[in-house]
């Protein structure tokens, strides 16, 4: 992981290869994780993925890829592959 800080303060994070979490003192707790495009973030044991300007519960992910695979009668175990 790099720490980098920006002209007005802000610590930048670059190269993040392990979850980070966050805990505030009431116990909300908020998991960030960078992929190779875009990110994962779980708040409250519910997973989003944010890539390419679109964020996505995990539900909508995985209801958009049973979707496809069904669509092209695809292998559905294949989706095992794929996450």
């Amino acid at each position: 992981m790099k720490i980098e800080v920006s002209e007005n303060g802000n610590l930048i994070l670059k190269e993040i290869y392990s979850p980070i979490g966050i805990k505030t003192n009431d116990g909300e707790t908020l998991i960030l994780m960078m992929r190779d495009s875009g990110f994962e973030v779980c708040y409250e044991n519910k997973w989003f993925r944010m890539q390419k300007g679109e964020i996505k519960s995990y539900r909508q992910v995985r209801d958009e890829a049973n979707k496809k695979w069904f669509d092209n009668n695809e292998d559905a175990e294949q989706c095992l592959y794929d996450f």
